[in-house]
């Protein structure tokens, strides 16, 4: 049967399939955020009786590599020590030689992967899609200047961009040109099987001691814009005002030096914990008192969908894309403004000390999670891709 919210199989297929289509999907590395699992998991469901997918990785670098979807073909350019620029003639001349022998190359992260798809496909005579992770105006304003140049002149050429909520989505026409009926938006889906079945995995003997309190966690890559300094700084004034809790977060990234060093400042390197990259963060998530999401910036944060599949209570900033969306509004999670630790306190402090509050929440977000369900959000794929194919 051909629903709506089933995967389009060969007889469904609203045109003559006579042999599979050959999408190419470029992405700069493997590197362990939300974006990256999003797009493993994309192209671990699509159906491979309609799609021949292949991924094209620029530089080996991540922590994603033995979670390739099997089967898949997978080749990388660059070794993770080799310095890019040397080697970019030859990046360059794989990718316009993979675009050629597809029918459709999607660029799987804004900026690099997509500059690359987009040149390739632009030489190779092929549809180009673009995938933006990240509300890219307020993005766009912590980067170099070029990379607005950039942005400006390649998101105008695609044949079509996909952003993962509305929000994303403006923020795209904000700073580019994009013709409205070329931007699609298709949320990120979540392994709801998968995360449960992880989440059923027992802590590693150093987290009892952690746990053992009240919980906050902290979940993302150790960047600026994820805001962890301003949920540390809400965590040290819940402590000065009696609530002993412990702040955890799972990440790792360039700007780790600035928040241990914040952590220390504030004489919080007991009730602050910072083990790094985490393969398998669900049994954290899963016994966590509340989750915190503090960013400045988002596109859609994937972490709240998998705290909402684990049923923890929700605090997030109402940041520019994303939050919003996913909390409806504060229906499935408080929302606070961003950049405001006052306010991160207030809404922290509400779910550490009103467990009522947060299983209203939880009650509430169960009905919600099924929207980005793999059944849900990969038909859209499969239906755009077959569109960008065939006109």
């Amino acid at each position: 049967m051909c629903g709506a919210t089933s995967t389009l199989r060969r007889g469904c297929w609203p045109w003559p399939v006579s042999s599979r289509l050959r999408v190419l999907f470029v992405l700069l590395n493997l590197a362990g955020g939300g974006a990256e699992r999003v797009v493993l998991d994309v192209l671990r469901r699509l159906d491979t009786d309609v799609f021949d997918p292949s991924l094209l990785i620029l530089k080996r670098e991540g922590v994603y590599w033995d979670e390739l979807p099997p089967g898949l073909r997978v080749e990388h350019l660059v070794e993770g020590g080799q310095r890019f620029r040397q080697a970019l003639p030859r990046v360059v001349g794989t990718v316009i030689d993979r675009a050629r022998s597809a029918d459709i190359v999607v660029g799987c992260l804004e900026l690099d992967s997509t500059y690359f798809a987009l040149f390739g496909g632009l030489v190779a005579r092929k549809p180009v899609v673009g995938w933006v992770h990240i509300a890219l105006e307020p993005y766009l304003r912590i980067v170099a200047p070029r990379a607005r140049r950039w942005v400006r002149w390649t998101y105008p050429r695609l044949t079509a961009t996909v952003c993962p909520s509305v929000g994303a989505a403006h923020s795209l026409r904000a700073v580019t040109a994009v013709r409205p009926e070329r931007i699609h938006v298709v949320p990120n889906l979540v392994d709801v099987g998968r995360i449960e079945l992880m989440a059923s995995d027992p802590l590693p003997e150093w987290a009892g001691a952690v746990m053992a309190k009240p919980t906050v966690v902290g979940l993302g890559r150790l960047v600026a814009h994820k805001g962890f300094d301003l949920l540390i700084q809400a965590h040290a004034r819940l402590r000065a005002s009696g609530s002993d809790h412990h702040l955890l977060i799972l990440g790792e990234g360039p700007y780790r030096h600035d928040l241990e060093t914040l952590v220390k400042d504030l004489s919080l390197r007991s009730s602050v914990f910072m083990p790094g990259f985490v393969r398998n963060p669900y049994p954290f998530l899963k016994r966590a008192q509340v989750f915190a999401l503090a960013s400045r910036l988002e596109g859609m944060p994937l972490v709240l969908i998998e705290a909402m599949v684990l049923g923890v209570p929700i605090v997030a900033t109402d940041c520019e894309s994303g939050p919003a969306e996913v909390l409806d509004g504060g229906r499935y999670g408080l929302l606070v403004p961003p950049d405001n630790t006052h306010a991160l306190v207030d809404g922290l402090s509400r779910l550490l000390h009103d467990d009522a509050l947060g299983a209203s929440f939880v009650a509430a977000s169960r009905e919600r999670v099924r929207v980005y369900t793999a059944e849900q959000v990969i038909p859209q794929w499969e239906r755009l891709l077959g569109t960008v194919a065939r006109p």
